[in-house]
């Protein structure tokens, strides 16, 4: 199966990582270089597009502290357009799609306890290692076609009020 990584960030690669045709491209954000990307990659014959994006767009607005929305907001703004742009496109072309929002990212080791969830009000933060395992295997399991799921790891979830957040684990 061939699939499609796209992670917004400030440099720009492309290489093979594996037998399955997992392309990582790291762009700076941009909402013509979804549209583009989505586009080349159908006539290419990928199968499947992996969008990484933030805890804070979307449905999951409300879910980072406000302190922190409030910093982050012109760029989860256009991380909603891109999201909503590749829906848009995917249901046009049936193309299947995964959208990864992940939470804070540390450069920490990968914890091992990291999870994905389709509740968007979870927020915390997560291993970069860990969230490039979960998107590896969102990328490849059929179960994650057509949702938006969170990334965040279970022992540093962000409490609401002094309680830690219930949600449902998201199975691949």
């Amino acid at each position: 199966m061939r699939v499609f990584f796209f992670n917004f960030g400030v440099e720009n690669s492309k290489k093979k990582v594996n037998s399955h045709h997992l392309f990582p491209l790291s762009f700076f954000l941009s909402l013509s270089r979804i549209r583009n990307a989505h586009v080349q990659t159908n006539k290419q014959g990928v199968k499947k597009f992996v969008l990484v994006t933030s805890i804070g767009c979307g449905a999951s607005r409300d879910a980072p502290p406000a302190q922190v929305y409030d910093v982050l907001k012109p760029v989860l703004l256009e991380k909603d357009k891109a999201e909503a742009a590749l829906v848009a496109a995917c249901k046009k072309t049936g193309m299947e799609y995964v959208i990864v929002r992940p939470g804070g990212l540390s450069n920490e080791q990968a914890t091992g306890s990291a999870v994905l969830t389709e509740d968007a009000s979870v927020c915390g933060a997560v291993a970069r290692e860990d969230v490039a395992a979960l998107v590896a295997s969102a990328a490849l399991k059929g179960s994650s076609n057509g949702k938006t799921l969170s990334a965040v790891d279970t022992s540093q979830l962000y409490e609401k009020e002094g309680e830690a957040p219930k949600f449902e684990v998201f199975s691949l």
